[in-house]
């Protein structure tokens, strides 16, 4: 149960942290000062992937399942 518990915690951390810096660097292609945003504000990040113009269901999606993952993990090993 060790075991799945780290690959769910270095799992959901690393998918998390990609998709995270994914939406930044297509924040930055769209606007310079909103790649910065997303980069300095955390919750820009869920703003700025949810506005109409610049949707990103997907990444937000696979966001959320690494931090479901990532919590998951955290359980397990507290244990």
């Amino acid at each position: 149960m060790e075991t799945v518990g780290k690959l769910l915690l270095f799992g959901g951390f690393l998918t998390a942290g990609i998709c995270q810096l994914y939406i930044t660097v297509l924040a930055f292609r769209k606007r310079v000062i909103e790649g910065i945003l997303c980069f300095v504000i955390p919750a820009y990040i869920l703003y700025w992937a949810l506005r109409q113009e610049t949707r990103q269901k997907k990444v937000l999606m696979t966001w959320a399942a690494g931090l479901v993952a990532l919590i998951v993990g955290v359980a397990l090993l507290s244990n």
